[in-house]
């Protein structure tokens, strides 16, 4: 799992030339944005972190499950999102997605699109049923 100074650092590392003004123009926030992550802060809001995922070609949901397990404040809510960075990330590597593109946003902009079967759910219903998932319940989207 990665924290965000440290996704951070790795888009610094992909600009030209890599500065954390640049950083700024890329993610397209201000630069007093990028200084709080840098300080620690703040993290990512969920716009950012799919920023993030786009030009770092990593998976959404890793940045995502990364982001959500440093805001969480309590411990078993951090290590269920841990657990769910690392095994994403086990999983892209094992697969050979790693390096991949992330998948473009949905055309409209509305939201994400899940598998094939075109419905839209909010980040927060795929984080409720990530949580239920890993605690071992079921939960219908």
């Amino acid at each position: 799992m990665e924290t965000t100074i440290e996704l951070l650092e790795r888009v610094r590392a992909k600009c030209t030339p890599p500065t954390y003004y640049r950083v700024s123009k890329v993610l397209g926030v201000q630069r007093q944005a990028v200084s709080n992550w840098k300080a620690g802060r703040e993290r990512f809001s969920d716009e950012v972190a799919e920023r993030v995922a786009g030009f770092l070609g990593v998976e959404l949901g890793y940045v995502l499950a990364c982001v959500a397990a440093e805001r969480a404040s309590r411990p078993a809510v951090r290590r269920a999102w841990e657990k769910v960075a690392q095994g994403l990330a086990v999983v892209l590597v094992g697969v050979g997605l790693a390096g991949a593109p992330a998948p473009a946003p949905a055309a409209d902009g509305q939201g994400l699109v899940i598998m094939s079967n075109r419905r839209r759910h909010s980040l927060a219903a795929l984080q409720a049923r990530l949580l239920a998932l890993l605690s071992g319940h079921t939960l219908a989207l």
